[in-house]
């Protein structure tokens, strides 16, 4: 059964909020392992680009739900997100296993919702797995 617009809307905010508390734990660390730097520097172009991509997907979920946007943008919402799980899982994977972040929540939350939205691609999807395990 195909999920509804408004479903797929609630679910995108689920992750979203999802995404920036895994975003604040990497924050809080205070070590980008992808600059090598023992600070977060917010001018460091993966750093920006996970940083952009989040608002990019705050900015077009608000736009969708107050239907100034295309529900269509809901698919780079969706990339923005892809964008910023690589990157804190390639670089930030030690600093939220030693939060408590378990990988199978985002396994089972994240994954699982981008499959159920069909908003993911079997490229995205194959990728964000490897990176988990």
């Amino acid at each position: 059964m195909a999920l509804s617009e408004r479903s797929i809307l609630r679910d995108s905010v689920d992750v979203l909020r999802i995404t920036a508390g895994f975003v604040s734990l990497a924050r809080t660390t205070k070590f980008c392992r992808c600059c090598g730097l023992e600070q977060w520097q917010e001018d460091l172009p993966a750093v920006q680009a996970m940083g952009n991509a989040l608002q990019a997907a705050q900015k077009a979920l608000h736009d969708i739900e107050n239907r100034s946007a295309p529900f269509s943008q809901m698919t780079q919402v969706w990339n923005n997100f892809f964008i910023v799980y690589v990157h804190l899982f390639r670089y930030h994977s030690r600093e939220l296993t030693g939060s408590g972040c378990d990988k199978s929540q985002v396994q089972n939350v994240v994954i699982d919702k981008g499959i159920e939205c069909g908003m993911l691609s079997p490229a995205q999807l194959q990728e964000l797995k490897s990176l988990i395990i």
